[in-house]
């Protein structure tokens, strides 16, 4: 966060008090653009990076695949299984926990012959014609008799006969060796087809015919072929998925058309299916021209995609096409937004387009925003979102040095929460971009933004970013949030999470806001201090534990002049340069020589000349007026910076330079911008965050390049943004302002220029007025 340095001279003249005052303000140039660096798995970088299918290091011989929403699966010529992806329901198959960025082998047999996933599961038989599941269990979707999750493969029953998988959403359907139809998990839209809506946990037969031939699966419908080559379909039908020519859903399969069908395959609302003759066939959900028809037009029975007949594989992503023809080109349509379909743009395409030109392809396949395919050599190639690292590849989503965000322009200020980023534009407006599953990009959706969206409209002055939600200030001085609401952290007095900005309260004096983990806390004109959301640790700094779901006021002192949040705890300044905190000190990160937790503001040390201030997950560094940098708190990764790993509870210099400006704190790394403009930066690097060109952790500052143009900073839990800034101009004219009421608070309004344009913008600045210091 920014405070800002004001220099005051007082002089008497004439029986009226002149007030010189040169403030520092930020100052921007005719280059004011951002650049960002370290993970990128949620697009958080903000970062337009064409997408063309790469290739999976070190995974070689792949002669099956599959692809769930966030996660993925093949086996090799081996016989070995290989998953990567998110593993949050153990859907990877070795414990559950963090995502799993690169292939990684479950288990050790040598005997997997299918692979299938859903929405967070994975289905697998063996050699041996044993069926094997893992991952999410909720309605019984494993078909293991419960719905326990599980983090390793475990034995549907004791049957040796199976000999076909594929996995909805939230239901399996497999064949067994003698033709049987099978069907567990939920079943809300009939999509078991055993006539019914209940759910089933244990495999249970479709009908008795033994004439089936293969299953695909969609998000809660299920298609089948039998030997005869008829195709047949059931569950939900709003948008004719089923292509029976009706939307009427069906509990029980019904047969579609007469003709002779080859291939079939289901997407999260749309279907594809290839004839004997080589003919491609669609129908279904089409908002994204998913079906290849060169339209958005739903349809509800199959219709030829184009007239060719050379079409040997196709595979549905959630709503995107893949297919490979005879000729072994592959070509893509549907939904873009992501690259998923590989064609180095971002552009939904509702006709077939080819991707490259090599003619190697085998397999296709589509996931739930991203893709990959097969080579004839065994290799596997990926294309799309990497979120969850579901691209098999962690370096396509991690940079270790600033990128340029040139899709953005001219920027004044940002905000990085936990995986998502927030950019006041030059021209006022407000943009976010990506993780976005709980609505704190703001954009009225939970889907994830990769380019950066622009939210609401108006001018806006000061924004921060929470872990999953946003707080910003409009020019008018109202207060706006969105995102997740945990604990209340929004402000607007309940628990309900916001999709788009909602103003907090009527006032109209807000100056500035700090958002914590899941709590927030903001300044006023009038210099008063306000905070909600959790408090469990006494971070509202009310005086007690209890939750505050509205701005309350801590204490009655209006001479607070800053304020900055750390993961559960509070930092702010006075005007008289004294450091407060309280919240959170199990780490030290309070600075008060303890590890006691506070619930409300403690003095730290008896200093008077802190400047500026800065709270990490759970350790915290500030600037004192000398230029001299200090930290303290937690320093599991050398977050502090001083050389060290040792927690620290109270402020411990770093290193001996007094040329330090700013300092800004993230989850565990930091960074530091001299008066000179450059950029130093130190603490974890796993991601690329520390943003010196390695992904060496750091333990003392380290220079991020040669520049000397930093303005601005902001830190993720592992991504940085930072504001470079070049040809710098503003407005040298000292502010004067004269007052016979020396004893008073006084607002200056300070104009100071910027961007290509030459635009004036505004600053009040708040000061108190000291006699003693008038001779």
């Amino acid at each position: 966060m920014r405070t800002w340095r004001i220099s005051r001279g007082l002089f008497v003249l004439g029986g009226a008090l002149l007030l010189i005052l040169a403030v520092q303000v930020p100052v921007y140039g005719q280059h004011q653009s951002l650049n960002s660096w370290g993970g990128n798995f949620y697009g958080q970088l903000g970062l337009v990076t064409p997408q063309f299918p790469q290739q999976v290091p070190g995974l070689t011989g792949v002669s099956a695949a599959a692809a769930g929403d966030l996660h993925a699966l093949v086996i090799k010529n081996d016989g070995t299984l290989w998953a990567w992806g998110s593993n949050v329901n153990g859907q990877v198959g070795t414990g559950a926990g963090a995502m799993i960025p690169s292939p990684v082998q479950v288990g050790t047999n040598t005997n997997w012959t299918e692979v299938a996933c859903g929405l967070r599961f994975s289905m697998a038989i063996r050699s041996d014609g044993t069926l094997w599941g893992w991952g999410m269990n909720n309605h019984g979707q494993l078909g293991d008799g419960t719905t326990t999750q599980r983090t390793s493969p475990v034995q549907v029953g004791t049957g040796t006969s199976w000999s076909a998988v594929a996995c909805g959403a939230y239901h399996t359907i497999a064949l067994k060796t003698d033709g049987s139809l099978w069907a567990w998990g939920l079943n809300a839209d009939g999509q078991l087809g055993d006539g019914t809506t209940v759910s089933q946990i244990s495999p249970k037969q479709i009908g008795s015919q033994t004439n089936w031939a293969s299953v695909s699966c969609g998000g809660a419908y299920s298609h089948a072929i039998k030997t005869d080559g008829t195709l047949w379909g059931w569950g939900y039908n709003g948008f004719g998925q089923l292509g029976d020519g009706t939307n009427t859903q069906r509990s029980s399969p019904v047969q579609i058309g007469s003709a002779t069908w080859a291939v079939m395959t289901s997407g999260n609302g749309h279907a594809l299916a290839l004839r004997t003759d080589g003919s491609l066939w669609s129908w279904g959900f089409n908002f994204y021209g998913q079906l290849g028809d060169g339209s958005t037009t739903a349809v509800n029975s199959p219709a030829q995609v184009g007239t060719a007949t050379h079409w040997a594989a196709v595979d549905c992503g959630s709503n995107h096409s893949v297919a490979i023809r005879t000729d072994g080109t592959m070509w893509v349509w549907g939904k873009n937004d992501y690259g998923q379909l590989g064609d180095g743009t971002f552009t939904a395409k509702s006709t077939a387009v080819q991707i490259g030109t090599a003619s190697d392809w085998s397999i296709p396949v589509g996931g739930g925003d991203f893709s990959y395919a097969l080579k004839t050599s065994g290799s596997i190639w990926t294309f799309g979102i990497n979120s969850q690292g579901q691209l098999g590849d962690p370096l396509r989503s991690r940079y270790h040095s600033p990128q340029p965000m040139a899709n953005f322009g001219q920027a004044i200020m940002m905000s990085c929460g936990t995986e998502h980023t927030a950019a006041i534009h030059a021209d006022g407006t407000l943009w976010a971009w990506g993780r976005n599953h709980l609505g704190q990009v703001g954009v009225g959706s939970t889907v994830t933004k990769i380019h950066p969206e622009q939210i609401d409209v108006g001018s806006w002055s000061h924004l921060s970013a929470g872990a999953h939600f946003t707080q910003a200030i409009k020019s008018d001085g109202t207060l706006w949030a969105w995102g997740a609401n945990y604990y209340g952290s929004l402000g607007n007095g309940t628990t309900t999470w916001s999709l788009v900005p909602i103003q907090i309260g009527t006032a109209s004096d807000w100056s500035l806001v700090a958002c914590g983990y899941v709590h927030t806390v903001a300044l006023k004109n009038d210099g008063s201090l306000w905070a909600w959301g959790r408090n469990v640790e006494g971070q509202v700094g009310d005086g007690t534990t209890t939750d505050r779901l509205a701005p309350v006021q801590i204490g009655s002192s209006t001479d607070w002049i800053a304020v900055a949040c750390g993961g559960y705890h509070t930092l702010a300044l006075k005007d008289d340069g004294t450091l407060w905190a309280w919240g959170q000190n199990t780490s030290g990160q309070l600075g008060d020589g303890t590890q006691t937790n506070r619930t409300s503001p403690t003095q730290i040390g008896t200093a008077t000349d802190w400047s500026r201030i800065s709270g990490g997950f759970a350790f915290s560094h500030a600037v004192k007026t000398t230029g001299t940098l200090w930290g303290w708190g937690k320093n599991q990764y050398g977050s502090l910076g001083d050389g060290s790993t040792t927690t620290r509870t109270a402020p411990v210099q770093i290193g001996s330079s007094t040329n330090w400006a700013n300092v800004f704190a993230g989850w565990y790394h930091a960074a530091a911008v001299t008066n000179g403009m450059e950029l130093w930066t130190w603490g974890r690097n796993d991601d690329g965050q520390v943003g010196d060109g390695t992904f060496t952790e750091r333990h003392a500052p380290v220079q991020v390049g040669s520049a000397t143009a930093w303005q601005d900073v902001s830190l993720g839990q592992i991504h940085t943004v930072g504001l470079f800034s070049a040809n710098l101009i503003c407005d040298p004219a000292p502010q004067l302002i004269t007052s016979s009421t020396p004893s008073a608070k006084q607002t200056v309004a300070v104009k100071y220029l910027g961007g290509a344009s030459g635009k004036v913008y505004g600053l009040s600045v708040r000061f108190r007025f000291d006699p003693t210091i008038v001779s």
